[in-house]
C-alpha cells in the first residue's frame, strides 16, 4: 500500500468516526429537545390543572414533567404551590407528607435558582412555621432573610418581617414594613400586610384607614391589571370585614361592597359571597328588606347546599 493510500484510508476512518459522532450528538440533541418539549408540555398541563383546581391531575402531570426535564427551578416551585394547595383538604395522615413535599420543592429551587426571592419567602415561612421534625429551622429562616436583605433590603425586610410575626414580635414588624412602604409606596401588598397586621392587633382604626386609602388608590389607577384587580378585591373585603367587627364605618363597608359586586360581576362564586356580606352589613343596620333582597339573589347562583342552607336559616331568622 502506498503511502497516499494509507493517507486515504486514514482520513476515511477519521471522517466515518467524525460523522458518526456528529449523528450521534445530533441523535441525543433531538431526543432531549424532545423530552424539554415533553417535558414543558407536562408542566403547563399541572398549570391548568392547578388553575381548575384539580389537584389530584396537577400533582401527577408535575411529578412527571420533573422527570423529563429536572433542571427548571419553575416545575419544583409550581410542585411546591401544588402541595400547599392539596394541604387545606389533606387527611391527617397525609398532611405531613404535604408539608415535607413543600420544603423539600423549595429548596430545590434554591439549588436551581440560588437567588429565586419568592423561594426564599415561602421557605422563611415554612422554617418559622413547622415543627423540628418536620424540618422547621428558625435559624435557617434567619439565614435566608438575611440573604434576602442584601439582594433587596426591603425584601429582607418583609422576610424579617414575618419572621417577627411568627414570634409575636408584632411592634417590630408594623415598624419593617412602614419602612419597606417608606422606600417603596408602589408595592400595595405590603401596605395590605401591613393593614391586616395593624387589625390583628388591634389597630383598626389605622387599618381602616390604611385600607380605604388603598381602596381609593387601586379604583383611581389609568388601568387596572389583575394584580391590581385582585388586591382591590381583598381590600373591600377587608373594610366590610373590618366594619361588621367595629359596628361601623357601615357607608364606606356599604360602598366597598357594592364596588366588590361590579368587580365580581362575572364570578358567580365570589358575586355570592358579596351578596351576603352586603346582606349582613344591611342587617346590621336593620334594613333586613334590602338584605333579604340580596340573599336571595345569591340564592340564585351559590350551588353550594350548606350555603344556601345558611341563607335560608338566615332568611328564617330575619
Amino acid at each position: 500500500m502506498t503511502l497516499i493510500h494509507k493517507i486515504r484510508k486514514t482520513w476515511l476512518y477519521i471522517l466515518f468516526f467524525a460523522l458518526n459522532f456528529l449523528l450521534v450528538s445530533a441523535s441525543a440533541q433531538t431526543s432531549s429537545a424532545v423530552t424539554m418539549s415533553k417535558g414543558n408540555h407536562l408542566y403547563q398541563q399541572a398549570q391548568q390543572a392547578e388553575e381548575d383546581k384539580q389537584y389530584e391531575k396537577a400533582l401527577e402531570y408535575i411529578e412527571q414533567a420533573e422527570i423529563l426535564t429536572s433542571n427548571n427551578s419553575e416545575i419544583y416551585l409550581l410542585h411546591a404551590k401544588i402541595f400547599s394547595k392539596l394541604i387545606n383538604n389533606a387527611s391527617i395522615f397525609s398532611i405531613r407528607g404535604y408539608f415535607v413535599g413543600m420544603r423539600e420543592n423549595l429548596e430545590k429551587v434554591l439549588q436551581l435558582t440560588p437567588n429565586h426571592i419568592k423561594a426564599k419567602h415561602l421557605l422563611v415561612d415554612l422554617y418559622m412555621m413547622l415543627p423540628g421534625f418536620l424540618g422547621g429551622d428558625k435559624e435557617r429562616a434567619q439565614i435566608l432573610a438575611d440573604q434576602l436583605h442584601k439582594q433587596d433590603p426591603i425584601e429582607g425586610n418583609i422576610a424579617n418581617a414575618n419572621i417577627h410575626i411568627q414570634e409575636e414580635s408584632y411592634s417590630a414588624a408594623i415598624h419593617l414594613l412602614q419602612t419597606s412602604i417608606a422606600l417603596a409606596p408602589q408595592r400595595l401588598k405590603i401596605q395590605i400586610d401591613l393593614a391586616e397586621l395593624l387589625s390583628k392587633v388591634g389597630e383598626n382604626v389605622e387599618a381602616m384607614s390604611l385600607y380605604l386609602s388603598l381602596s381609593g388608590y387601586i379604583q383611581n389607577m389609568e388601568s387596572m391589571d389583575d394584580n391590581a384587580s385582585q388586591q382591590l378585591s381583598i381590600v373591600l373585603w377587608e373594610i366590610s370585614a373590618l366594619a361588621l367587627q367595629e359596628k361601623n364605618y357601615f357607608i364606606e363597608a356599604e360602598s366597598a361592597m357594592t364596588t366588590y359586586i361590579k368587580l365580581h360581576n362575572s364570578d358567580d362564586k365570589k358575586l355570592g359571597r358579596g351578596y351576603m356580606r352586603l346582606a349582613d352589613i344591611y342587617l346590621s343596620q336593620d334594613k333586613s328588606d334590602f338584605a333579604k333582597t340580596l340573599l336571595n339573589n345569591a340564592k340564585t347562583i351559590i350551588n353550594n347546599k350548606k350555603t344556601i342552607d345558611k341563607i335560608n336559616n338566615k332568611l328564617k331568622s330575619i
